[in-house]
Formats: C-alpha cells, sequence, structure tokens
C-alpha cells in the first residue's frame, strides 16, 4: 500500500494468495480492501465481482462506526450471503499515518470464511476427545443467537456454561463429558474455555498457534473431574490414566501406579475391554469395596492412541435394569426433564419413543429363556447405537423407551427395526414403535408422555403391517372412543342401543333364501352409528364383548318367536362367538336358555367361530363343539382361508359348514379359482358343507354353483340390514324362502353334487313339473348340437308326461338308488345321445337327478 493509500494490485493479489495457501483454502472464501467503507479491492474475483463498489455491511453501519474508533476487529456470522454461500465475517479497521505522524482511518480489511469449512481449521481433536461442546452468540445488533461452533448436533444432557463478551457481542460456551455425568467446576470449566477460545479467536484475528501440551492439560482436566473417569489403551490394555474419583469408587488409596494392564486394574474382570467397548457398558463386581459397578465405554483418541474412555459408577437396582444395564422406568424419569429442556433449549423437539418387541414369549418357547435374555441385551446395544445422542431405557420385559430428537428420526426408525428385527433370525421377531412428539408449550408430565408414547405402540400391536404410530390427535380420538365405549356399554345394553342386522345366505341350486347372519350394529347416542370394526375389537380387549354377544343370541331368539307367531316363513340364523365367550362364560347354556325363553328349536341356531379360537385352547373347545352338538346346534368355522388356516383343524375338529373367506373371490385369478375348486371338493368328501362369503358380482354368483359350493352370501345378494329392510331388499330380488322340508332335501343333494368341468346340469322335478336348475355353457352347447334344442325347450319337452323323452328317463330312474348314477344311450333324430344320470336325492314327488352328456354318435 502506498503512502497515499493507493494499493498496488499486483502485489495485493501476490500476498491474498499466499495468505490462502498458509491459512488452509477453501476455508476463506475472499479477501476485501474497503477504503472508507466501499469495497475496491477483491481477491479471488471469481464468483464474488458483484461484491465491487458496493457498500460494506450495510446492515451494520453503527458497528463499523464503532471499531472506526476503538480499532477492534468484529465477527459476524455465520448466515448466507447474497452470493450464495454462509460464512463467517471478520471486519477490521486500517489506518495510515500522514508525514507527520497523525494516524488517519484509511478503510477496512474484510476476512470471508466458508462455513462449516472454517472449523477444519481449528484443531479442537484434544478437547473433542472428553467433550462435547457448543459456542454460540448473541448478536448485539439482531438480538439472534447463533451456533458458531459445536462437536456434534446432539443435544448436551447436562453441561456447565459460560458467558464472555468478545468483540461485536455476548458469546456462550456449553460443554460436558462425552456420554454423561458431569458437575459443575468452575476451574476447570475456565480453563477448558481458555484453551477453546483461544483456537477460535486466535484465528480469527489471525494471532492463532496451535499451543504445545495439550497431554498435560487434559490430563490435569481428567484427574480433578469429580466423576470417575479412566483412559486404557485399545491394543495394548495398558491404563494409562485412572482420575481420583476413580480409585476413590474403586476403594484405591494414594497415587496411580502407571504400567498396569486392564486386566490387572481391575482384578480380572469378566468382560475384556474389546468387549466391553462392543457392548457399551458392563456391571463388575469391587472386591476391595464390596460393591458392584457400572462401567461404561466408548472409543477416544488419546494423543494419537486408539483407547477406551471409561466412565464408572456405583450400580444400584434402584436405577439401572440389571439385564441391559439401562436406566430403568424410575431412573428415565427421573433424568428425562432435563434432557427435554435442553433439546428445547438447542431448538430441537424433544420426540419419546417406546419400543414393543413383539413375538418374545414364542421366541423364548423355541430357544429358550437364555436365548431370550440375549436378545433383549441385544435390543438394547441396537437401541444405543442407532439413537446415540438418546437417553435410552428399558421399562419392563420387552419394553424400551428413549428420548431422542426430531431430525433423523425416521432414518433411525427404520434403521432400529430392520436390526432388531433380524435378531430373532429364524423366529419372528416384530417391532413396533409408538411415537409422541413432545411440544414446548406441552404441560404433560413425563409419565403421561410415556404413557402416550406406548399406547400408540399397542393400538399396532396386532397389525402385522405397521410398525409405526404417531400419537396424533386420530389416535387420541380413538384412545376417547375406547374409553367411551367400554365405560358406556352397560348402559347402551339397557336402552337398546344394539341392533342386530341381517345379511341373506342363499343356496346355490335354487337361489332361494336359505337362512340369515346376525350381525350387531351400535346406534350411540353420543357417537352416532358405529359398525363392528369400531367397537368389537375393543371389547374384545376389554373382556367385554361376551354381554353384547348375549345381548344378540336373546334378540334372534326373540324376533324368530316374533315372526313365527306373525305367521311370517323363518329361516336358520348363524351369529359368531368370540374366543372369550367361549373362555369366561357357559355359551352352550347360555344359547339354550334363550332359545327355551322364546321356544327356538335348535336346528334354527347355528354357531359361528373362527379357527383363530381353537389356537392353544384345543381341549376346551373339543369340549364345547361337542356340548353344542350333543344340544343340536351346528357349528361353523368361520373365515377358512384367512391368516394361517391349517387342514388339521378340520382333521381335529367336527364343524358342521365351512365359510370361505371373501378374500378369495376378491381377485378371481385362476389360482384362486383352483383353491376354491379343490376346497369344495375336499369338504365335500370329507362330509361338510361350504359357505363362500363375499359374493358381489353375477360372475362371482356363477362360478360358486359350478363347483359345487352349497350357499353363498355377500352383497349381490343384499348387505347386513334390519330384518325388516332385508326382506324388503329380498323381495325387490324376487328372491324366495326355502322351507324346512327342501332345506333338508338340497343340503342331502348338495354332498352328492361334486363340482365338474365337462357338460353338466342339474335336473329338478317337483310335483310333475321338471325344470333345470343349473347348467354350464358346455351342456347348452352340446344339447342345442345334439338336438337343435334350446335349454328352456327342453325343460318344457321333459315336463311333458306324454313325451318320449320323459318316459324314457322315468324308466332309466326306476333303476336307481339316491347316489348311484347309470350311462345310457337315448335315440333321438337317427343318431344317439350319451347321457350320464347321478340320483342327487328322491322323495316324495321330489327327485333331484345330475345329468353329463358325451358327444352323439350313430354307430351304437
Amino acid at each position: 500500500m502506498a503512502n497515499d493509500g493507493e494499493i498496488d494490485q499486483e502485489k495485493y493479489d501476490r500476498i491474498s494468495e499466499k495468505l490462502f495457501a498458509q491459512y488452509n483454502d477453501p476455508a476463506i472464501a475472499f479477501i476485501e480492501l474497503a477504503p472508507q467503507g466501499v469495497i475496491r479491492y477483491l481477491y479471488p474475483l471469481q464468483d464474488a465481482e458483484s461484491l465491487l463498489n458496493r457498500d460494506l455491511n450495510i446492515k451494520h453501519k453503527a458497528d463499523l462506526e464503532r471499531i472506526k474508533e476503538g480499532g477492534q476487529p468484529i465477527i459476524y456470522g455465520p448466515y448466507e450471503m447474497s452470493i450464495g454461500i454462509r460464512a463467517c465475517i471478520i471486519t477490521k479497521p486500517i489506518y495510515l499515518y500522514d508525514e507527520q505522524g497523525t494516524k488517519k482511518f484509511w478503510g477496512y480489511a474484510v476476512i470471508v470464511l466458508r462455513y462449516p469449512d472454517v472449523l477444519n481449521v481449528i484443531d479442537m481433536d484434544a478437547e473433542s476427545q472428553l467433550y462435547d461442546y457448543k459456542l454460540s452468540h448473541d448478536d448485539d445488533v439482531t438480538g439472534k443467537q447463533e451456533i458458531i461452533l459445536e462437536s456434534s448436533s446432539q443435544a448436551l444432557f447436562q453441561p456447565v456454561s459460560a458467558d464472555f463478551a468478545f468483540a461485536n457481542g455476548k458469546w456462550k460456551l456449553s460443554a460436558e463429558w462425552k456420554g454423561g455425568w458431569i458437575t459443575r467446576n468452575e476451574l476447570l470449566m475456565e480453563f477448558f474455555l481458555i484453551l477453546l477460545l483461544a483456537g477460535l479467536a486466535g484465528f480469527y484475528t489471525n494471532a492463532y498457534y496451535k499451543q504445545r501440551g495439550d497431554e498435560i492439560a487434559l490430563h490435569h482436566v481428567i484427574n480433578d473431574s469429580d466423576e470417575a473417569l479412566s483412559v486404557v489403551a485399545k491394543d495394548s490394555s495398558e491404563v494409562f490414566m485412572c482420575n481420583k474419583a476413580f480409585r476413590r469408587l474403586l476403594g484405591i488409596s494414594g497415587a496411580f501406579r502407571s504400567g498396569l494392564s486392564y486386566q490387572e486394574f481391575f482384578k480380572h474382570p469378566v468382560i475384556s475391554l474389546p468387549e466391553l467397548l462392543e457392548n457399551r457398558s458392563t456391571v463388575i463386581t469391587n472386591q476391595a469395596a464390596n460393591n458392584k459397578l457400572v462401567i461404561r465405554a466408548a472409543k477416544i483418541d488419546w494423543n494419537g492412541t486408539p483407547a477406551a474412555l471409561l466412565r464408572g459408577r456405583e450400580y444400584d437396582l434402584e436405577f439401572f435394569d440389571s439385564l441391559t444395564l439401562l436406566p430403568n422406568q424410575f431412573h428415565f424419569q427421573k433424568l428425562a426433564d432435563k434432557v427435554i429442556e435442553k433439546l428445547q433449549k438447542s431448538s430441537r423437539q424433544p420426540i419419546c419413543v417406546f419400543y414393543n418387541i413383539v413375538g418374545m414369549k414364542f421366541f423364548n418357547a423355541e430357544n429358550g429363556y437364555a436365548a431370550g435374555d440375549m436378545l433383549l441385551k441385544e435390543t438394547a446395544k441396537v437401541l444405543q447405537d442407532v439413537y446415540d445422542d438418546a437417553l435410552v431405557a428399558r421399562f419392563s420385559n420387552d419394553n424400551f423407551c428413549l428420548l431422542t430428537r426430531a431430525d433423523g428420526l425416521q432414518e433411525k426408525l427404520k434403521a432400529a427395526n430392520r436390526r432388531i428385527s433380524m435378531l430373532g433370525r429364524a423366529a419372528r421377531i416384530d417391532v413396533k414403535a409408538g411415537i409422541y412428539g413432545i411440544r414446548k408449550d406441552s404441560n404433560r408430565s413425563i409419565a403421561e408422555i410415556t404413557d402416550a408414547a406406548k399406547m400408540a405402540a399397542d393400538s399396532i400391536h396386532d397389525d402385522v403391517d405397521r410398525h409405526i404410530r404417531y400419537y396424533d390427535d386420530e389416535l387420541r380420538q380413538q384412545l376417547l372412543d375406547q374409553r367411551f365405549i367400554r365405560e358406556h356399554l352397560d348402559k347402551a345394553l339397557q336402552e337398546k342401543e344394539f341392533e342386530v342386522y341381517y345379511q341373506p345366505v342363499i343356496r346355490a341350486l335354487t337361489g332361494e333364501l336359505a337362512g340369515y347372519e346376525a350381525l350387531v350394529r351400535w346406534h350411540s347416542k353420543e357417537l352416532g352409528f358405529l359398525p363392528p370394526f369400531r367397537f368389537i375389537p375393543i371389547l374384545e380387549q376389554s373382556h367385554q364383548i361376551t354381554a353384547v354377544d348375549t345381548y344378540v343370541i336373546r334378540e334372534i331368539c326373540r324376533q324368530y318367536r316374533e315372526d313365527v307367531d306373525a305367521g311370517r316363513p323363518v329361516v336358520p340364523i348363524s351369529f359368531n362367538l368370540s374366543r372369550i365367550d367361549i373362555m369366561q362364560a357357559d355359551m352352550c347354556e347360555i344359547i339354550t336358555e334363550a332359545a327355551a325363553n322364546y321356544q327356538v328349536p335348535h336346528a334354527m341356531l347355528h354357531i359361528e367361530i373362527t379357527e383363530s379360537i381353537l389356537t392353544g385352547n384345543e381341549e376346551k373347545m373339543h369340549k364345547e363343539i361337542k356340548r353344542f352338538h350333543d344340544a343340536g346346534f351346528q357349528v361353523w368355522m368361520d373365515d377358512f382361508g384367512s391368516g394361517y388356516s391349517n387342514l388339521n383343524s378340520l382333521k381335529d375338529f367336527d364343524f358342521d359348514v365351512i365359510k370361505l373367506d371373501m378374500k378369495f373371490l376378491s381377485s378371481m385369478s385362476e389360482k384362486a379359482k383352483s383353491i376354491l375348486y379343490s376346497t369344495v371338493a375336499m369338504a365335500k368328501q370329507i362330509g361338510i358343507e361350504t359357505l363362500a362369503e363375499g359374493c358381489e358380482t353375477q360372475e362371482h354368483y356363477d362360478f360358486l354353483r359350478a363347483i359345487g359350493c352349497e350357499k353363498i352370501q355377500g352383497w349381490y345378494f343384499g348387505k347386513p340390514l334390519p330384518l325388516a329392510e332385508a326382506r324388503k331388499n329380498l323381495a325387490a330380488k324376487e328372491i324366495t324362502t326355502e322351507c324346512s322340508e327342501d332345506a333338508a332335501f338340497y343340503h342331502a343333494a348338495g354332498q352328492l353334487l361334486y363340482p365338474l368341468k365337462d357338460p353338466f346340469a342339474i335336473l329338478e322335478e317337483k310335483k310333475g313339473q321338471c325344470r333345470f336348475l343349473y347348467w354350464n355353457k358346455a351342456y347348452e352347447q352340446l344339447t342345442f348340437a345334439t338336438t337343435q334344442l334350446s335349454m328352456a325347450a327342453l325343460e318344457q319337452l321333459l315336463s311333458r308326461t306324454d313325451s318320449p323323452q320323459r318316459k324314457f328317463l322315468e324308466r332309466q330312474l326306476q333303476k336307481l338308488s339316491v347316489g348311484e348314477s347309470q350311462k345310457f344311450a337315448y335315440p333321438y333324430k337317427g343318431n344317439f345321445i350319451i347321457l350320464t344320470t347321478k340320483l342327487l336325492n328322491r322323495q316324495e314327488k321330489h327327485l333331484l337327478l345330475w345329468l353329463s352328456q358325451e358327444n352323439s354318435r350313430a354307430d351304437i
């Protein structure tokens, strides 16, 4: 710079280039010179030319005037600059002297430092081995707090803090030992502040150099700490140092003696140092002081040597879980408020996550309790590893709880769920996580917070497709509804808020009404109309469902008696019983009593149970099913084909009907059709009737009739409705009701009706009239090809008692008994029609015939 204040551009560029090389480019973004506050010189120009000839720091004119008078530098940032970089800016005043020696203000020198690249220049390696720290700045112009430097993004748990003034504003440094248990020690804190600020301030003012002797300084910091600390070499296991607090904990008097190994120092511990580093913590028995200690370990670098920093504390079952060595629920709740407070002060939202490890009972049964304990210990390690900055605790059995921050939560949830699920190996282990976000204005206690997170996890306990659930307004309302349902059940029953709905069951052969399934609905005065999924699972969980099912049974019987007395046709009614009904009540006695009160024949009441009821209750269920049968009630298996259906259930238990799950009909794929076809055939072979749920289209109906399914239920015929409305719906569809005599007739015939893919038809003769109840497309086409008759014309022909075809058929049928079949040739217009007949059932003036036809021949 010349005496007249002009800058030699060439020299400026050369000096700036050297400065860049010396101070770790790319930490320095560029250097500015601003005579009288206007930027005239800039190095390098690339990407920053727009700053030339602009006023300097327009937003901070008052600061510029202040440092012009005082001669001290100022620091701003980090903040976003107009040229698109985030930076910290150091501004220093420059003065020149004239020939008389008078000092005159020239302008400003500015160094723009990229953030966070500048942090790589400040060597804090030694300090960061022991401390988590955070340096923040309160700008005296904007009043905003900005974090300038931090060892990690995690919130500090129990930091010691110090405030100080530097350049333009107030600064605050907070620090704590890595991972826990720090006590206030102002002398040590002040020492640490000097180390940290010497690095930061020295770099900013171009006067920083790294002082030697870090090893001695840190040795003193550790040795004088109130926390029990020790440093051990990772590879050689040599104990580098053990402070006074640790020696007191171990019951060792006198000075620390170097040269001891980890094994010698801890008197042959039960766990090696590598294992301790892997497990993070252990409990050792201290013979000298006759106590147990919790030792926690963290990996550090000690003056270039890989080492372990050990922390000790006296073990107490009142505070720690004996299996995982995590804090227990009591200790978690003691620590939680401070963790939440610290996270909120650092502008991070605290999150409570409650983990439920589902499937532990089965895992223990298959692998033993020792393996189960190991799985829980591994789960604790996974949670500590994934949530490395969190307060993690084991609450009870297979439940863990933690407090962490919201940022990065989704990735951590996925990682933890994946790793824990893999711990089960061959056994199925499912992980459910309930999450509660803690708002700053929340007045919930920590017990209420953990309860909310637990309720979120519990809400998806039985949902195999969901592993994460937030406690939100929707769940809160669900829980309120659940409480209302449980608390208002008795009142709702007394005031008859429950209503029985009826869904028709259709005979596949005839298309007539063969029965109803009774389903319950709740017309709550407070909550409105409640479908079954809103209240049945809740009442099953609270063991209150039996009261509702008993109400339904009595209503069914009452309605039956009302219909009989009014002369209306009646059909059998099926209803569902739950596991709770079977296990806690005498349902056979309840049903029998209701039937007796309203004079309902037992054959009119059919009991539906799901296969899940059978699992784990085989002996009880054998006994109850036999009691139902002995009393004259049919017992049906509901939802066959859903979940984990097991053919052993059909082998081991006596069912009259299996209801095929509606999911089979949802896709109507070839595989689904084949499964239904085979299931119907198998059921007939073992004497069980089939009923298919979920029939919604004509296509469904035609297929189910073709494969020989005896009964059909679904919205194609009618959705569940109050009985009067259900009858109106059937009348509108012209569906008639079968009588009890026909029901027995068709039931017997249905057992002999096996599904075929060949041309076949079902012919009924009743009181001299013939009608085809069913025929497939192949039979219709072959009939027309051989006789030129439609199925309607053939039906009329067979109904004429004087027709040759009718007389020929009657002669053949005289030779057949029920269940027998016969093959014969019928001459027709010069050809022979090859027919096979099977008599499905015969009563007075009523028979049912199965017909199969082959191609006609002329050479018989």
